[in-house]
């Protein structure tokens, strides 16, 4: 497998980065059910940068997608790709799609399938199959291939022709660490040529370090929004503290650096605390051994916001 190599003039670069943005939804106005509703969701991707849709099962993640993608109908609000609504055309034109619960026909040859797909983006098939790391696969039939084999496929699928715009529904689904190692330096190489990115994970650890924006959702609501560093400041739990003790700490006299302790007994301790630097004196002054001051995981921001906002 190969990362994505993209040409662009640095003059079609600079203009797309002062352009509009790419991906637009305001005021997502929405009955999916009779018990549940999407509620002003807004999102807007800039050429070049990548937002994050979070959430837990049943937050509106999919709903989302599916009228971002034309699938669902939106008498309130707006939704436009590239400048335009999100018909099978601008889809087409535009956009490179992978949708996790998307498949393909089981008994057709992967190069039938890949050559169909390919074409409608003008990219030849052989491209696609090295892409995807399945040349020595093209005669096989789809339903033979691994699941990590037909999530590289989608991958590379919508990797073609240099869309404008990439939405990718669980990513790394399936990816072994080779894979997802190409995965995010496709994303990197299409990110730096002006693509936007639309993406749903339950790995939080990618949104952190892939996406430029977050945008938490809960009941078909917007929770949350923000770069993740602003996420967890909002979230109000400063850093991580971790020390090695060889005596016991009252844990009360911690009080005034806003601390939560979340491990005290010696030899190891660990706290989140507001005033780290305040915390790390008295820790070195009772002699404390390798001291260790690092970013709360954005998982427990997330958690954090998500317990607080269906309170």
């Amino acid at each position: 497998m190969t990362a994505v190599v993209v040409v662009s003039l640095r003059s079609v670069l600079a203009s797309a980065v002062m352009a509009d943005p790419v991906l637009r939804v305001r005021d997502l106005d929405l009955a999916i059910s009779s018990r549940f509703r999407l509620h002003g969701v807004s999102l807007s991707i800039a050429p070049g940068d990548s937002l994050a849709l979070l959430g837990p099962n049943g937050a509106g993640k999919t709903s989302t997608l599916e009228c971002v993608l034309g699938l669902r109908r939106t008498p309130l609000g707006v939704v436009e790709l590239c400048g335009a609504p999100p018909t099978p055309a601008t889809l087409a034109a535009c956009a490179g799609v992978a949708l996790a619960d998307v498949g393909f026909p089981a008994r057709a040859p992967v190069s039938r399938v890949v050559a169909a797909l390919a074409g409608l983006r003008g990219v030849p098939a052989d491209e696609v199959l090295s892409n995807a790391g399945l040349g020595a696969r093209a005669s096989a039939a789809v339903g033979s291939l691994s699941e990590g084999e037909r999530q590289r496929l989608r991958l590379a699928l919508a990797f073609a022709g240099a869309p404008r715009v990439l939405i990718l529904d669980e990513p790394s689904t399936a990816l072994d660490l080779a894979a997802t190692e190409w995965l995010w330096s496709s994303v990197a190489a299409l990110r730096e040529h002006g693509a936007a990115v639309l993406l749903t994970t339950h790995r939080l650890e990618e949104a952190d370090r892939h996406a430029g924006q977050i945008v938490l959702l809960a009941n078909g609501r917007p929770l949350a929004r923000g770069t993740p560093r602003e996420l967890r400041r909002r979230a109000g739990l400063g850093r991580r503290v971790a020390a090695s003790l060889s005596h016991p700490l009252d844990v009360a006299s911690l009080a005034p650096f806003d601390a939560a302790v979340l491990q005290a007994p010696p030899p190891r301790f660990e706290a989140l605390a507001t005033d780290t630097d305040g915390l790390a004196r008295v820790l070195l002054e009772l002699g404390a051994r390798d001291l260790e001051i690092t970013p709360v995981a954005l998982e427990d921001a997330i958690g954090t916001l998500l317990a607080e906002g269906l309170r």
